[in-house]
């Protein structure tokens, strides 16, 4: 336990350093992902949500918002789906992936958005407007092409009826 609490306290004084926010590791306890053909592979994208959607503000762009878990198969299949391009992002989006284990990050989830569905299964996704309202969500696991149609949906709406307060934020 002290050996955990030192690699935390070490992680963040480095990420402190580097400025960039680490994905925070898993607090569920076991082995981690064992299947070699089951590779991790991870999109870019900012684990900071406040300092993600701060940006998107200021560019003018959507956000993709994926929290999740690194040793959970349905957050790991996501990662992949928008790293080989099954789950495209418009130009016109930004990426914040963010750790579940985080404790203020997934506070500052929590205080900005809700999950229409149950959302008892990971990952929880939000698709965020550029004036910071929440367009739409599910969570657990779905196809590359739900992902697709909820993004095109999320943007065709945003576009032809956006938010009525959307000018004063």
């Amino acid at each position: 336990m002290r050996l955990m609490l030192l690699f935390s306290v070490l992680a963040l004084a480095l990420t402190s350093i580097a400025g960039e926010r680490p994905y925070a590791p898993s607090t569920i306890p076991g082995k981690k992902w064992q299947d070699v053909q089951f590779k991790v592979v991870k999109p870019k994208g900012g684990h900071d949500l406040p300092k993600v959607l701060a940006q998107a503000k200021a560019e003018g762009k959507f956000v993709f918002v994926q929290v999740g878990r690194e040793n959970c198969t349905n957050t790991m299949q996501l990662w992949h789906m928008l790293a080989d391009g099954r789950v495209a992002l418009p130009k016109t989006f930004l990426y914040a992936d963010i750790s579940g284990d985080d404790e203020e990050m997934r506070r500052a989830f929590d205080e900005r958005f809700t999950i229409d569905d149950d959302g008892f299964w990971f990952p929880y996704v939000v698709l965020v407007a550029p004036d910071g309202s929440q367009l739409a969500s599910c969570s657990g696991r779905h196809t590359p092409a739900e992902y697709n149609a909820m993004i095109k949906k999320a943007v065709d709406d945003y576009t032809h009826f956006p938010a009525p307060n959307a000018s004063a934020r």
